[in-house]
């Protein structure tokens, strides 16, 4: 929208800071209007239709609070008052991005399979939260950039912010097999650039889910995409798909409305946030619960009061095993790559034949374990 303005001459920019917001005082369900703070003084702006984009600080909250939404005197058997919609554990996550600017002739020498010019992810390496809280990326960008990755789990030092450091943070990673050679060649060659190199140290807050699902009371015309509903443990990249996920529900809830609810000129039907947050409960609820079961496999993590480490030990179980499987099962890895492309449902992982798959494996990799004893 910033950069091709010309092209939406009905979207109007305005660079300020948004405050509040205020009740319709005909129409109590319903929001009146937002009000910014802008280098020009505050102003009112009429507002048919609210969405929090606030990322993290999830400001809405506070703004809908302040104006009486989000409570009642009774609540039905799922409901919850906005203060208690929000869930969080903290994964203690750190890791630091060591990142390149590849000349050409640099490029064409890295022993990258298929090349540096032909990537996008070059390699991924993730210790068993059983044995270790480490790991590894690299990745191509734009402009011949390349980044190395290396996080932990956990408290402890830094990681590594040098190349030097950064092949020692990895031999040192307890592994089932060690990474492969051109990923060592790979660092070493990097070091040609690497008095050029840029490093930065993330460490990542807590990861909340605020259940607007759950929530009564909330204005008809108000939503909220985004960080500022959800989270997620950044090592899965899922940001961007999320808000997809998020902008999804949103057309979707608009273009089931029936006619009679949107004349132009009228308001928001009084229960069109109430669905809205329904539907993006059932699309973005199942990343939240993914990856919080991962993360709850490292004992460092602090789970949400009233839960234990031990939830989901199943299902990191079963998916360690089609992981390995997947690994020299071509069709299982198919199936993995499509779930986390989100190309395929989740629930693929547990297509009957698999289930035997990962069962019968199981079972011969125990039994021929007893015997080589």
């Amino acid at each position: 929208m910033v950069i091709g303005s010309g092209y939406y001459p009905n979207i109007q920019w305005i660079v300020g800071t948004v405050t509040g917001v205020t009740r319709d005082s005909k129409h109590p369900t319903h929001l009146q209007s937002v009000s910014v703070r802008t280098t020009q003084g505050p102003q009112d702006i009429e507002a048919v239709f609210v969405v929090d984009c606030t990322g993290p600080a999830s400001a809405g909250v506070k703004w809908i609070k302040r104006e009486g939404y989000g409570y009642a005197e009774t609540y039905s058997k799922n409901a919850l008052p906005l203060d208690q919609l929000k869930l969080s554990y903290d994964q203690k996550i750190r890791y630091a991005t060591l990142e390149f600017s590849i000349p050409p002739a640099l490029g064409k020498r890295l022993p990258i399979p298929g090349g540096f010019y032909t990537q996008g992810s070059i390699y991924t390496c993730v210790a068993r939260s059983d044995k270790d809280r480490c790991s590894a990326y690299a990745s191509t960008l734009d402009g011949d950039r390349l980044q190395v990755l290396c996080g932990t789990w956990g408290a402890g030092e830094d990681p590594p912010r040098t190349i030097q450091a950064t092949k020692e943070y990895i031999h040192a990673m307890v592994l089932d097999e060690r990474p492969p050679q051109w990923w060592f060649d790979m660092l070493d060659l990097l070091t040609e650039v690497e008095d050029k190199m840029t490093c930065s140290i993330v460490r990542v807050p807590p990861t909340p889910y605020i259940r607007f699902h759950k929530a009564t009371n909330l204005p008809s015309n108000w939503v909220a995409i985004g960080d500022s509903v959800m989270r997620l443990n950044p090592v899965f990249g899922q940001g961007c798909s999320k808000a997809m996920l998020d902008v999804v529900s949103l057309n979707n809830v608009l273009h089931s409305m029936a006619t009679s609810e949107s004349k132009a000129g009228s308001r928001l039907p009084k229960d069109f946030s109430k669905r809205f947050f329904a539907a993006q409960e059932q699309k973005i609820k199942p990343l939240w619960l993914a990856t919080k079961t991962f993360d709850y496999g490292y004992d460092t993590t602090i789970p949400i009061p009233g839960e234990t480490l031990s939830s989901g030990a199943f299902i990191r179980w079963y998916m360690r095993q089609l992981q390995t499987l997947a690994f020299t099962d071509m069709d299982l890895a198919s199936t993995m790559w499509h779930i986390s492309m989100m190309m395929a449902p989740g629930i693929d992982n547990l297509h009957p034949l698999t289930v035997v798959k990962v069962l019968w494996n199981s079972i011969r990799t125990h039994v021929c374990t007893v015997v080589g004893a």
